[in-house]
C-alpha cells in the first residue's frame, strides 16, 4: 500500500474515531466505514495511531477496542462555581418554563373540550324547534278539554307510606 494511500486510512480512521468519541473494535470501523478501506488497512491504521499515543488501545480477550484519548480541560474552583451556577440559573429557568408549558396545555385542552362557533350555531337551531315543539304540544295541552286519567294506579301499602313520609323534608 502506498504512503498516501496509508495516511488517508489513518486520516480517516483517527476523523471517525473523533466524530462518533466512543469506543470502537476494527470490525465496528470496518463496517461504520462502509468498507471504504480494507480490515487490514483500518487494522495497521489502528495500531499506528495507537502507537503515536492519538488513540487508546484495550485488549478485552481476544478484541481489542479503541477510543480517543480524551483531551481533559482542567477548571480552576472559581470556573466550575461559575458553571454551577450558571447550571441552577438555567435549572430554575427550565422549570419555569415547564410550568408555563403545562399552563399552556391545560389552556389549550380546555379549548379543546368547548364547542365551537359553528358546533353551537346548530345546537341553538336544534334546541329552538325542540322548544317551539314543547311549546306546541303545551298549548294543544292547555287548549284540551279532555282529562287524562291514569288507568293504571299505583297502591301504596302502609309501610312504604311511612318510609316514604321518613324521608320526605317538608
Amino acid at each position: 500500500m502506498s504512503k498516501k494511500k496509508e495516511s488517508d486510512v489513518i486520516i480517516g480512521v483517527f476523523e471517525y474515531l473523533r466524530k462518533t468519541n466512543r469506543p470502537y473494535s476494527a470490525n465496528d470501523i470496518l463496517n461504520n466505514l462502509k468498507k471504504e478501506h480494507g480490515k487490514t488497512a483500518i487494522t495497521k491504521a489502528l495500531e499506528t495511531l495507537a502507537a503515536d499515543r492519538k488513540i487508546m488501545e484495550k485488549t478485552y480477550g481476544k478484541q481489542k477496542v479503541y477510543v480517543m484519548i480524551q483531551d481533559g480541560e482542567t477548571y480552576t474552583n472559581d470556573q466550575l462555581s461559575e458553571m454551577d451556577t450558571e447550571i441552577d440559573i438555567l435549572k430554575e429557568n427550565l422549570a419555569k418554563l415547564n410550568q408555563e408549558l403545562k399552563i399552556l396545555n391545560d389552556e389549550i385542552s380546555h379549548f379543546k373540550n368547548k364547542m365551537s362557533v359553528d358546533e353551537l350555531k346548530t345546537a341553538i337551531i336544534e334546541l329552538t324547534e325542540k322548544n317551539e315543539e314543547n311549546d306546541k304540544l303545551l298549548d294543544s295541552l292547555k287548549n284540551s278539554k279532555q282529562i287524562i286519567f291514569n288507568t293504571d294506579p299505583i297502591t301504596v301499602t302502609k309501610e312504604e307510606r311511612t318510609k316514604i313520609n321518613q324521608n320526605y323534608i317538608y
